[in-house]
């Protein structure tokens, strides 16, 4: 029986669903930063939590091979660019499971798509934020 369920749930995650995940996701990142521009111009990278955290990511990765000293405006929206479209893809795939299961009409995608927007920035952001500044603050 849970095996027939699993079938059932999974058959109906197309990869064309992926795709639209996908450019769901980046369309939201873009709108996420065109309204994080201002703040970026006001506070620099201080006053953008996602924009430190994709920056501490390239730069603990980038440390491998050379010292970097300040921000690469390219690699941290490049970061942020590329971890929007997986949040997308990821939601391409949670979306249909969460319909089967909670028996929504696929009409409640935006409450839902809304609600796990807010779910992540609180994971990623809000509840993360203490443990990345101070990793920035070591490497400094």
């Amino acid at each position: 029986m849970l095996a027939n369920l699993q079938n059932n749930v999974f058959s109906l995650i197309a990869p064309l669903e992926l795709v639209w995940g996908a450019i769901a996701g980046l369309f939201a990142t873009i709108v996420m930063t065109l309204v994080e521009i201002p703040f970026w111009k006001k506070w620099g990278f201080q006053g953008v939590a996602e924009w430190q955290i994709n920056w501490v990511i390239v730069s603990s990765m980038n440390n491998k091979w050379k010292k970097i000293t300040k921000p690469k405006l390219a690699w941290t929206l490049g970061s942020h660019l590329l971890h929007g479209i997986l949040a997308g893809i990821v939601f391409g795939i949670l979306f249909p499971i969460f319909l089967f299961v909670r028996g929504l009409p696929k009409e409640s995608a935006l409450w839902i798509g809304l609600l796990y927007g807010m779910g992540l920035w609180f994971l990623f952001v809000y509840s993360s934020r203490v443990a990345f500044e101070s990793t920035v603050k070591s490497n400094n």
